[in-house]
């Protein structure tokens, strides 16, 4: 500030110092959008709260879960509500001294989306792992990363946005032995 300070006095008296005017304006920039970016953030504190309750902390492979969710907070100026469950796997490799990590979703499941004054009633869902997918994964270079991700769009405001780490456990024996018993 003290460097802008001195621009727009050299701009007062008319002898104009453009090599510092120059230099400075990525700096100026950068302050305007940290200065944006505090006041989205404090915006965001008065946000709806959404809460997700699970009847157990975990689901096998192949499962259901049943899951109740509700928004806590300024409800009403929530328009639209998703709940989307996604399932992601990431592999971290070197090349040369870099390390690099990449992902991709196997799976993105759009579970809910309401809108209006549903959004602040809350309401109750049964969650499903796919029988075909992979459970909950990590080792020194791979993961298997399951999640719900609830998205809440606020109009002008900051949108509510929450992701929720879920446990997938493998396929048990008695799931096995039930999919044998329907064949």
């Amino acid at each position: 500030s003290v460097f802008a300070h001195q621009v727009w006095k050299s701009w007062e008296r008319g002898d104009v110092e453009y090599g510092l005017m120059l230099f400075l304006v990525p700096f100026v920039l950068v302050g305007i959008g940290l200065i944006v970016a505090i006041g989205w953030a404090v915006l965001s504190l008065f946000n709806a709260r959404p809460v997700i309750e699970m009847n157990r902390g975990f689901v096998h492979v192949g499962e259901s879960v049943e899951l109740r969710w509700r928004c806590e907070g300024n409800v009403s100026s929530i328009e639209h509500l998703t709940l989307v469950l996604k399932g992601c796997e990431q592999a971290t490799y070197q090349v040369g001294t870099r390390s690099h990590t990449q992902s991709h979703d196997f799976l993105v499941e759009e579970l809910l989306r309401v809108s209006g004054e549903r959004c602040a009633v809350g309401g109750q869902i049964a969650v499903s792992i796919p029988g075909d997918t992979m459970h909950s994964f990590e080792s020194a270079h791979n993961k298997i990363i399951w999640q719900l991700e609830l998205r809440g769009e606020i109009r002008r405001w900051p949108d509510v946005s929450e992701d929720y780490p879920l446990v997938v456990l493998p396929r048990t024996d008695s799931n096995k032995l039930r999919r044998e018993d329907e064949r």
